[in-house]
């Protein structure tokens, strides 16, 4: 996962940037090798839905622990998040590449990395994959900030000509990137202090909350569904 983004940003330069003809060795290893981490997010999935089964017995959750850090394993749609996480690293990486040769223009590049960014936020508030709510929260909260420090980096460099905005918009910016780092930093110290074994049975209480919802939630649709047979009858 630590080397993801360079296996994108090397043969992406190579191919892109050395101007050496297509069918060159190293143009067709870059190729082959960007080929390759394109289907990383694919295979991934494929592999985590084939094993979804085996995520909810303990000897598997620990299998995947590195993948699915405080993911909630038992639902199918809460484990694409490793999957995105090479999606986006994927884009942006072909997204530096191209706009540091400009094939790419500057106002492609911001519209996929703020369209990823959305993206990410409706999924985290529609499926809420981690295990705790205030881990949701926080991610939900620290991905608004990204979102919206990029409109505003965006808005200062190509989006408008006028200066005063510029300056206002420099501020917000720097306010945001602040921000984004002190959320990053508190929730660092706050799980530091909390220790292992308090965050552990916090998730497990968690869990029981979430799996009673889902059950309750389960039940009142079977309700409904036979009643709404029932008034059919």
């Amino acid at each position: 996962m630590m080397c993801y983004l360079d296996l994108v940003l090397i043969p992406g330069i190579i191919l892109f940037s050395t101007g050496q003809d297509l069918l060159h060795w190293t143009s067709l290893l870059a190729l082959m090798v960007l080929a390759v981490t394109a289907l990383v997010p694919v295979l991934l999935l494929i592999y985590l839905c084939a094993k979804f089964e085996n995520l909810k017995e303990k000897k598997g959750k620990e299998k995947f622990n590195t993948l699915l850090l405080k993911v909630d394993k038992e639902d199918r749609w809460r484990i694409f998040m490793p999957c995105f996480f090479f999606i986006r690293r994927y884009a942006t990486g072909l997204m530096i590449v191209l706009g540091s040769t400009g094939s790419a223009p500057a106002y492609l590049q911001f519209a996929i990395v703020i369209t990823l960014s959305a993206v990410l936020v409706f999924y985290l508030a529609f499926s809420e994959p981690y295990v705790h709510t205030r881990l949701n929260s926080l991610v939900i909260l620290m991905e608004v900030i990204y979102f919206l420090l990029s409109i505003s980096i965006f808005t200062f460099t190509d989006a408008t000509d006028d200066v005063r905005l510029k300056k206002s918009l420099a501020i917000v910016a720097i306010v945001l990137l602040c921000a984004f780092f002190l959320c990053s930093f508190l929730s660092a110290c706050f799980f530091a202090c909390k220790g292992k074994q308090a965050l552990r049975e916090s998730d497990l209480n968690e869990k029981a909350k979430r799996r009673t919802r889902v059950n309750q939630y389960n039940l009142e649709q079977l309700n409904r569904k036979k009643k709404r047979q029932s008034k059919k009858q």
